[in-house]
């Protein structure tokens, strides 16, 4: 719907997007589900769900996808030398402060915040569930923090239940929505082995370690470590399980056979605005494309939706080879009675970690300190009846009390699992 005013010059608007309250854009492309208001858009990509809101926010010479973009949020893409000619990526589910600016170019890791001016240029593409903050004009990266934030679960959730495009009609975006996947996983494989060298290059006096130009304190770097391995085996056993409800012969040989990948392997991954695959298939297809082997659009939708639909196997065979590096020596039936509890258990542990650090981070929207602008005209007994009156109690809400249900899912099916494999 392009509604209200809004002004497009040389634009494509997706399925299910809504474009109004006087937007402009121009020389654009946006995807399937994105909201536009107020603002302004120049010579973008912005790929599904891609949201702004806000008079004085301008996104320009940029890809985005599943992006939030705040207030004053904007872009400079040259530096005055030889005009625009910069450009940069924020890839999926950014998210960005009120005030934020970003000189391009630049490229920034998946579910990451940045907040402050960024000047940085860094490539943090492997470093997702990331802030990036600005402290006195100097850039700051905090790896993997994003990971215990409820924001981003809340993020995660919602996008699924507002996709609008109607079953009956084609879908011309396909979309994967996996948070915790081969494209991101992958990335974190890498960042830990970089974080783990950048701590040992740097002696332990030294408080802050620099990197493409921006500053990690020791105890940031520590962290993201260990919040990126509570990631890994959280997609490893996540994995696993799916596999192992869908086999029946729980001999070991037999189900060690029987799990093997039927899909080729490729440690690189691609999001193609929203569609994970592995690069080899991405590659293949811009190829036929590029050489017209590919019947119009519709044949390359269908190459897509084909893609889209293998997705769960391409991910398991990234999977199964990754868990062969970890235990090289495993196979057949010492792979099912030993291996394999042992994923499913680092699979509950992590889990139930990182439920409890963002149930923590939900806890703090209750906190005494968020009640202040509630009881206007009274005291500290009507901000609290007022405050419950809206907010509510934190073991009432919604979000909370599907994480807890969640946790105790986890639990019950761990518990299955590992006592099913060892006997």
């Amino acid at each position: 719907r392009i509604t209200d005013g809004a002004m497009l010059t040389r634009c494509h608007v997706g399925q299910s997007t809504v474009i109004g309250h006087g937007y402009s854009a121009s020389d654009s492309f946006f995807g399937c589900n994105c909201q536009a208001e107020n603002g302004e858009a120049c010579a973008i990509f912005a790929g599904p769900y891609t949201v702004t809101h806000h008079k004085s926010t301008l996104l320009i010479g940029g890809m985005f996808s599943f992006m939030n973009a705040g207030s004053n949020t904007n872009q400079s893409n040259h530096i005055y030398k030889l005009g625009h000619a910069h450009h940069g990526s924020l890839e999926r589910g950014c998210k960005t402060a009120s005030g934020a600016h970003i000189l391009w170019p630049a490229r920034i890791g998946a579910f990451s915040m940045i907040m402050g001016h960024y000047g940085a240029h860094a490539d943090t593409s492997i470093f997702p569930f990331s802030y990036l903050v600005e402290q006195q004009g100097v850039n700051y990266l905090i790896p993997g923090i994003a990971l215990r934030n409820v924001g981003t679960l809340r993020d995660i959730r919602k996008w699924p239940e507002r996709d609008g495009r109607p079953d009956s009609i084609p879908r011309q975006d396909q979309i994967v929505f996996d948070a915790y996947s081969p494209y991101t996983v992958g990335k974190m494989v890498r960042a830990r082995a970089l974080l783990t060298d950048l701590l040992t290059q740097e002696p332990e006096s030294e408080n802050e370690i620099l990197w493409q130009g921006l500053h990690l304190k020791r105890k940031a770097a520590k962290a993201g470590i260990e919040f990126y391995r509570l990631a890994i085996d959280r997609f490893l056993g996540e994995q696993l399980w799916m596999q192992l409800e869908n086999k029946k012969d729980f001999s070991g040989e037999t189900l060690y056979s029987a799990l093997r990948p039927t899909e080729e392997y490729d440690a690189e991954w691609c999001d193609l605005s929203g569609l994970l695959a592995p690069r080899s298939v991405i590659r293949r297809l811009t190829e036929d494309l590029t050489e017209k082997r590919l019947d119009g659009t519709d044949d390359f939708n269908r190459r897509c939706s084909a893609i889209r639909t293998r997705y769960p196997d391409y991910a398991w065979s990234r999977a199964w080879h990754l868990i062969h590096e970890m235990y090289p020596q495993a196979s057949g039936e010492t792979f099912i009675s030993t291996v394999c509890p042992t994923l499913i258990r680092r699979w509950k542990n992590a889990s139930l970690s990182l439920h409890d650090q963002i149930l923590a981070d939900a806890r703090k929207e209750f906190a005494p300190a968020v009640r202040v602008g509630f009881g206007i005209d009274g005291y500290d007994t009507e901000a609290e009846a007022d405050f419950l009156a809206v907010r509510g109690r934190a073991e009432e809400h919604e979000l909370l009390r599907a994480l807890e249900r969640q946790q105790n899912e986890m639990e019950r099916q761990a518990e299955y699992w590992i006592q099913r494999l060892e006997s």
